[in-house]
């Protein structure tokens, strides 16, 4: 089931909440991101938008 759910996304593997999200969500919470206002910021492994992503068969 793990090897399907990394061959679904376009990263090819799922999110790690320590190794991927918790460091936005530092980022946002910081002093650091004090410029930024009125945007979306995905972090999603290539999921933009809830925009399908299917990965292209081997060979074609």
């Amino acid at each position: 089931m793990a090897a399907s759910m990394d061959a679904a996304n376009p990263m090819g593997r799922i999110s790690d909440v320590d190794a991927d999200i918790a460091p936005v969500v530092l980022f946002l919470a910081s002093d650091e991101s004090r410029y930024i206002i009125s945007n979306t910021l995905f972090d999603g492994g290539g999921h933009i938008n809830g925009v399908a992503w299917a990965p292209v068969p081997e060979g074609a």
